[in-house]
């Protein structure tokens, strides 16, 4: 995500701080109402930035949004899914993390 930003902003001065101003927003959305966002793989959803050819992948754990990936749209899917993957091997964590208050809580 940090080397798309200043690719960005090689473009023009300025893009690579909108890159990260969309990425923000689209993972304020995810835990404000992550439900909204269509299943991509098993348990994975999609959010699409904006203005942006990006994906942020996540998972919900209990009450915690958990990112797998912020992704070119052009990038062939098994390179998330790889990381989804190495996910699920880790849901007892995850879950005992999101039983503990920890990461970023969806908002009820």
């Amino acid at each position: 995500m940090v080397s798309a930003g200043r690719r960005y902003e090689t473009l023009r001065r300025g893009l690579g701080g909108e890159f990260i101003a969309a990425v923000s927003a689209t993972l304020r959305a995810v835990v404000e109402e992550p439900l909204q966002f269509p299943v991509a793989h098993r348990d994975t959803r999609r959010a699409l930035l904006r203005r942006f050819p990006y994906n942020l992948y996540f998972r919900i754990h209990g009450k915690v949004v958990v990112v797998i990936a912020v992704q070119h749209g052009r990038r062939h899917p098994r390179r998330w899914q790889v990381r989804d993957e190495a996910t699920t091997y880790l849901s007892p964590v995850l879950r005992e993390f999101a039983n503990e208050g920890a990461g970023v809580p969806v908002q009820e």
